[in-house]
Parts: structure tokens; sequence; C-alpha cells
């Protein structure tokens, strides 16, 4: 690429795109936030039959990469910061860049659904259990900021894992190859276990009662948490094959999205395991697009704004929804689904330039040094660079 262009994008962006940035893992993530735009897109024509449906399963798949993309990014963080400085000051830090890379918009977002509710008329729970990430951690969260459940389980994930890693290296420094390795494993088998007891036991609704609930659904950030154990402790292994991983973590996710069409409604495999096998699917693309590092322009400027932008579009895009909606009720859904992607990419830009950044900014000012650049954007869900 001319050395112009370079130095133009990271003008543009504010971070340094060759030697800071893996393309491959943009591409994931806009690729993730494009699926749940589709999905809302979606919801404007709910009498399109196949493509209404599709586009529901869209979103689930959007989400599902998102949570296996954050765990990788946590992980290796996690294992190269332990390995240099296992100590809760270094747990304390950790946690201080995470929540200043992930409170702030999370914050001004359940601000703004007050007001929103407030303005739609609707019923505004209490917001304290908003406050702490309790909204689903063990029930179905409430419709009022619906799209914090993904966050929660985050959130959640972000304090239990490194504790647990903590806790392992301080037992013994010399094993915590394997022992991070049994923590990974136990996390994984332990909430699939508890998901399948629990749709075999109630029979619950899929999309509210076992997707949205933290508790069952850790073991999705996990998968990605196993990729970077794989990355870390064994590189050789980690870049052999990975078009052929890519391949077939396709295939997986497609034939995972298939299954609502094929199954019976009830059929446990969508409620617990199918749940495991998206995550799979996601983790065995990571070997391939970790390699894809940014070479040329093209589309990848686009793919580098959606990128950074994604924490933003998440959660402005279904306030959005609500406000055409309520605004427009009898506007084409052509036009209502253009709106909506305008609107929610535009604000998210504005978003992003205005508030997001100049927190990032502080942090990076502020914060100990002592964890890399990867941590400046392993956004939540956009995992959410």
């Amino acid at each position: 690429m001319p050395q112009t262009l370079v130095c133009f994008l990271q003008h543009q962006s504010g971070v340094r795109l060759e030697s800071s940035r893996v393309f491959g893992l943009d591409v994931m993530r806009a690729s993730a936030i494009s699926l749940v735009l589709l999905n809302h897109v979606a919801l404007f024509f709910p009498q399109a039959g196949s493509f209404f449906e599709i586009g529901l399963l869209t979103g689930y798949l959007g989400v599902e990469l998102f949570f296996v993309l954050s765990g990788f990014l946590i992980g290796g963080i996690l294992f190269r910061t332990f390995e240099n400085e296992s100590s809760a000051r270094s747990l304390a830090n950790f946690w201080q860049r995470r929540w200043l890379r992930t409170l702030p918009n999370y914050f001004l977002f359940l601000v703004l659904n007050v007001l929103l509710a407030g303005w739609l008329a609707r019923g505004i729970p209490s917001v304290l259990p908003y406050l702490f990430f309790f909204q689903n951690v063990t029930a179905r969260p409430q419709p009022f900021f619906v799209e914090s459940w993904s966050l929660a389980v985050e959130e959640w994930f972000y304090i239990l894992v490194p504790v647990l890693f903590l806790v392992a290296i301080k037992v013994s420094r010399k094993s915590f190859r394997i022992s991070s390795l049994f923590i990974i494993g136990l996390g994984i088998l332990a909430v699939t276990a508890a998901r399948s007891l629990y749709v075999l036991a109630t029979h619950p609704l899929w999309l509210t009662d076992v997707r949205m609930i933290v508790v069952y659904r850790l073991d999705a950030c996990m998968f990605g948490v196993l990729a970077a154990w794989m990355k870390h402790y064994h590189p050789e292994q980690w870049q052999r094959t990975p078009r052929v991983l890519f391949l077939a973590g396709v295939a997986l996710l497609v034939g995972v999205a298939s299954l609502p069409f094929l199954l019976p409604t009830d059929s446990l495999f969508p409620h617990s395991i199918g749940f495991t096998f998206t995550s799979v699917g996601a983790l065995l693309l990571l070997p391939s697009l970790d390699r894809w590092t940014f070479t040329h322009a093209g589309g990848s400027f686009a793919v580098l704004k959606i990128s950074l932008w994604s924490y933003s579009i998440y959660l402005v895009n279904l306030p959005v929804h609500s406000a055409l909606n309520h605004l427009l009720p009898q506007a084409s859904p052509f036009f209502l689904a253009a709106a909506f992607l305008f609107f929610s990419i535009a604000l998210s830009a504005l978003i992003y330039r205005c508030y997001e950044k100049p927190i990032m900014n502080l942090r990076r000012r502020t914060a100990v040094r002592s964890v890399d650049f990867a941590l400046d954007n392993a956004a939540p869900m956009m995992a959410k660079n």
C-alpha cells in the first residue's frame, strides 16, 4: 500500500493499522455487526416469509461471533498479562481498562433507553439490576434495553475468568498452562451440562429463556479463550491448515443456522448443543482470520470503520428502529429499512468520534501501560477493535 494512503488511514482512524490491528479480526467484527443489522432489517418485513426467518437467524450468528471473538481477544490479553505480572494489581489494571472501554457507552445508552421508553410511553422497570448487569443472570431480560443481555454475558465473563486464572497461576505458575486449560474445559462442560439439564427439565423458549440468560451462555466466550490458549501455547499447531479450518467453520455455522428449518421446534439440539456447535464454528474461523493482515485499500477502509463503530452500532440500532416505527408507522418497509441503516451507522460514527474515542484516548493517557494495544480495541460484542 502506498505510504501516503497508510498515513491517511492512520490519521482518519486514529490507530496504527498495519502494526497494531489484525484485519481479519476486523472483518469478523464487521461481519458480525452486519448480521445483527440484517436481523433488525428483517423486522420491517414480518410478512416476507423466509427472508424474515433467515434475518432472525443472522442476528443469532452475529452475536455468537462476537462472543467468541471477545473471548479470543481477552484470553490472549490475560495469558500475556499474567505471564508478565500475576498480581491483584495486574487484575485491577485489567478491569480498569476493560470497564473504561465498555461502561461509558453502556451507561450512556441505559440513560437514552430510559428517555426513549418515556417518550414512547413504555413501562420502565427498575434500572438497579442494569447498573450491575443483573438484568438476565438467571432469568429472561425485560423488554426494556433488551440488547444489553449480551453485554451482561460478557461483563460477567470479564469478572469471573480473570479471577480464576489469577488463582490458578498463584497456586502454581509452572502448571498454569495445564490449569488454565482445565478451567476453560471445565467452564465449557459445566455450562453446557447446566443448559442441557435446564432445557430438558423446563422446555423453555429458545430466544428469551435460554439464549439470553448469563449462566447458560458463558461457554460461548470460553471457546474464544480456548482459541487464545491454542495460539499462545501451541503457535505451530495454530498456524496449520487455517483454510481447511475456516471452511469447516463456515460449513458448521451454516449447518447450525439451518437446524430450525429442519428440526422440530421443541428439539433439544438447537436449544442447547446447537449453541456449542455454533461456538465451535466461530472458533474454527479464527486461525485463518488471525493471519489476515491489512495489505491493501479497496474496501478495507469501510471494514475498518464498521469495526471501529460496531459497539455503538450494536447499542444504537434498536433505539433507531423503535423511533422510526413510532414516527413513521405508515412508511414503506423499504424506506424504513434504508433509514434504519443510514441513521444507525451515521449516529454510531458520531458517537464514536465525539464520545467513545475521546474516552479511549483518556484511558491511554491514564491507565497503566502493562496491557497491550489489543485491550484498547477488544470492544464488547464487537466484541465486540
